[in-house]
This record gives structure tokens, sequence and C-alpha cells, in this order.
């Protein structure tokens, strides 16, 4: 992976190879996989830093982990402010 990306270690893949060898025959693969959740978080970084908060938020909620902490963020702040108001009911 350090000859594909030249050092840098601010990559979201990651290099895969393998080879087989005989005496008379060989054969070699190789190829990338792509992290799709490094390059999330990074466009939302990117989008953060430009200002765009709530794209940067839009973005990192494509991730269904992100999605379900947002929605049950909001739920329990919502069952809070109804029991202050409502003495508990």
């Amino acid at each position: 992976p350090t000859m594909m990306s030249g050092g840098n270690a601010d990559l979201c893949s990651t290099g895969t190879s393998g080879s087989v060898q005989t005496q008379i025959f060989g054969v070699s693969s190789g190829g990338t996989v792509r992290d799709m959740n490094c390059e999330r978080l990074k466009l939302s970084k990117t989008l953060y830093d430009m200002g765009m908060k709530v794209a940067a938020v839009a973005t990192m909620c494509q991730d269904r982990r992100v999605f379900d902490a947002m929605v049950n963020r909001h739920r329990k702040s919502s069952e809070a402010i109804r029991r202050t108001i409502f003495g508990g009911r």
C-alpha cells in the first residue's frame, strides 16, 4: 500500500494482493478496496470546514448508525421536555 499511496496515510483505500508460484507457472493478482465510511467521514469534515454544517450532518446520517443515534437523541429530548411540561405524565 505504501507504493500506491506514496507514503500518504490519508487515503480511504487499501491495497490487496496475492500470488502463487510453481516451478513452471505463476499467477498474481492485486487491487484496491474502498472504505466507504472513511470517504463519508472525509466528505463530512470537508463540508463542515466549508461552513456547510447541515450538509455535513446530512452526509453523516447516510450511515444508519448515525441516523439512528440522531433519531434517538431527538426522541429522548422530546420525552424529557414533555415530562418537564406535564409533570412526569
